[in-house]
């Protein structure tokens, strides 16, 4: 079982154009910590539930 750090590097869209190229990156605008916690809340029950400790 892997036990090391998982990092992310997130490309994410907050429109729904879809002639924006998806490797387009600016710095966020936007106070995205609330966003962030639900993420790594989602992926440590999914890691939890995959049997990860």
């Amino acid at each position: 079982r892997y036990a090391g750090p998982i990092t992310l590097e997130p490309f994410r869209r907050t429109d729904q154009r879809l002639s924006v190229p998806l490797a387009q990156w600016r710095p966020p605008t936007d106070d995205e910590d609330t966003d962030m916690a639900c993420a790594a809340g989602l992926l440590h029950a999914a890691l939890h539930a995959a049997g990860a400790r």
